[in-house]
């Protein structure tokens, strides 16, 4: 039971007050699940993969597509791998944007910026921004 002068936090209610991020593709709606530390810490280690994939762009695919199915869990992975690659970074961008992720990582970067022992974790950190990000928050794909 809380006492007097208690600060509450009812993380039951935060959940409520999410906002929902939809995109639309082929006149199915799907939802961005917000991403968990489980999540966020596989997407990191797979940027850092991207970086050590070495020209492989099947690999880079994979990972890209991964993310982007960690976000939107409707989304078959097979259909993404059919989509121009501007609408996949469209995807990317919104994902990161809404989904808490882009946050995170400005977070760490900035922790590391302020803590420079930190800094050594902040280089893994993958690029929070890309060409398609800005317009990719405004407009679904």
């Amino acid at each position: 039971m809380a006492t007097k002068g208690t600060k509450y936090l009812d993380l039951d209610e935060v959940d409520s007050e999410t906002p929902e991020f939809v995109i639309k593709l082929g006149g199915k709606e799907h939802q961005l699940t917000p991403i968990s530390l489980r999540d966020w810490i596989a997407n990191t280690k797979m940027m850092q993969n991207i970086r050590g994939a070495d020209g492989d762009i099947e690999a880079e695919a994979d990972i890209i597509i991964g993310m982007i199915t960690r976000s939107f869990k409707t989304l078959e992975p097979e259909i993404l791998k059919t989509m121009p690659l501007f609408k996949l970074n469209k995807i990317l961008a919104f994902a990161r944007a809404n989904n808490g992720e882009d946050d995170a990582d400005k977070e760490v970067a900035a922790e590391a910026e302020a803590n420079p022992t930190a800094a050594p974790a902040a280089e893994a950190l993958p690029a929070t921004s890309s060409p398609q990000s800005t317009s990719a928050s405004s407009s679904a794909a």
